[in-house]
């Protein structure tokens, strides 16, 4: 029996010292809140810290109208007793829930505010209880100062004997996200035009040499001999006329009819040439028989 008391003894001392000491690891205090989770991943190529995590404080119930949350972030060994470059928000608290009055619990925090020219060896959060009746004051214990001189001594860190209770630190994850790549300028195409309206196929100018354009700018036509430019047959002059020249081409003016009239007088004169030759032959056979009678 006296070893049962014995060891029940032991063990209230036991637990009596943890919470004299603040050594018991994520034992909710009435007065503060408690990290129960973080994670934090950190992008190489923009910078950007993002921070998020879940706590649990048994002073968030519905009603609550004057304890808020706080927080703030720390980097490498950075704590709240030093306002220093390891303190990510100076001498500031973040407020949970909007600066509202805290009324869940579990409840979640998070906080992307953070840019780093390289990623944090370790990133650890403490949470503060702040006061909406007294966080005005410079030097109150539920004040808005998360580090350094006077800073609010009513959070996780301070409690938990001058240490980051479980679930409070993380290694952040580094990530690297693709630049976002050079859109690639898009050419339009500028739509042909034909020229030649009159030969087959989009013609951009024309086929050789040997064409030219009409009077109206829109049919290529062809050279009858190339280099010469083709008069349009429209003037009434063909192809090869010479000015002055009949309507047959290639024959000069008068040419052609002279050529048949010369050949209609020639048939006149042999045709008079011959009739007068068998009229001589007659009157000389007729006058030779009279000569004979008598």
């Amino acid at each position: 029996m006296k070893r049962i008391q014995i060891t029940i003894l032991l063990l209230i001392f036991i637990l009596g010292m943890s919470f004299l000491f603040g050594k018991f690891t994520n034992v909710i205090n009435a007065d503060r809140g408690t990290p129960l989770t973080i994670s934090a991943t950190y992008n190489s190529t923009t910078g950007q810290l993002n921070l998020s995590g879940t706590y649990e404080w048994e002073e968030c119930e519905p009603g609550e109208e004057t304890n808020i949350l706080g927080f703030a972030l720390f980097v490498n060994d950075g704590t709240p007793a030093d306002n220093d470059a390891n303190a990510l928000d100076g001498s500031g608290i973040h407020l949970a829930n909007g600066g509202n009055p805290c009324t869940t619990t579990p409840d979640i925090w998070t906080d992307n505010s953070h840019t780093l020219s390289s990623a944090p060896n370790k990133v650890c959060i403490a949470v503060y209880d702040v006061r909406a009746d007294d966080s005005a004051d410079p030097g109150g214990i539920h004040s808005l100062i998360g580090a350094g001189t006077n800073h609010n001594t009513d959070n996780s860190w301070d409690s938990n004997g001058n240490s980051y209770s479980q679930g409070s630190c993380t290694v952040p994850v580094v990530i690297t996200s693709s630049p976002t790549p050079t859109p690639t300028p898009v050419t339009t195409a500028r739509p042909s035009v034909d020229v030649c309206a009159n030969i087959d196929g989009i013609q951009t100018s024309l086929p050789d040499d040997t064409y030219h354009f009409d009077l109206t700018g829109k049919n290529c036509l062809q050279f009858s001999v190339p280099g010469v430019s083709e008069p349009s047959t429209d003037s009434g002059i063909g192809g090869g006329d010479v000015l002055g020249a009949s309507t047959i081409r290639g024959q000069v003016l008068g040419t052609s009819t002279m050529a048949k009239t010369g050949a209609v007088e020639d048939a006149l004169f042999n045709s008079i040439f011959t009739l007068g030759s068998l009229l001589t032959s007659f009157g000389i056979m007729k006058n030779g028989k009279k000569k004979i009678k008598s």
